[in-house]
């Protein structure tokens, strides 16, 4: 859906894990990806699979707190985290003043806390669900 009505140029990804979605928008158009993540394992993980999909001159993957980079430029946040995580986030000066989100992770109840934090920004709320898990692509 996003990259269906235009393509952003700088994505900024809380919580990249192995890094697939990374590489997915870097490869859907992306020209700057910045891949963040708190667990060591996970970013050298990451590191790994952006050289093994040639996007190292398009993907940063770096060790950091989400909450460093949030006033950061990106047309694209990706926030693969836990929910009071992306609870915090939103609350920040700074964090919802970009083109599109994408937050995922949540769970049952936790996406409608998520959207009633939201109802009061000009952000259009879309909802999917697979299985147990939702996610908010905005």
């Amino acid at each position: 859906m996003i990259f269906q009505s235009g393509k952003p140029k700088t994505v900024l990804y809380f919580g990249c894990g192995t890094g697939i979605l990374s590489i997915s928008t870097a490869k859907l158009g992306a020209k700057k990806v910045v891949a963040l993540d708190l667990n060591n394992l996970a970013v050298e993980t990451a590191r790994g699979n952006v050289l093994l999909k040639r996007v190292e001159t398009t993907v940063e993957v770096i060790e950091v707190d989400a909450f460093n980079w949030v006033t950061s430029d990106a047309d694209l946040v990706i926030a693969n985290i836990d929910f009071r995580t992306i609870e915090r986030l939103i609350e920040t000066p700074g964090f919802l003043n970009k083109d599109w989100y994408i937050l995922s992770g949540m769970v049952g109840t936790e996406v409608d806390t998520i959207k009633k934090q939201l109802k009061n920004t000009p952000l259009l709320i879309h909802t999917t669900e697979q299985k147990k898990t939702s996610g908010l692509p905005l």
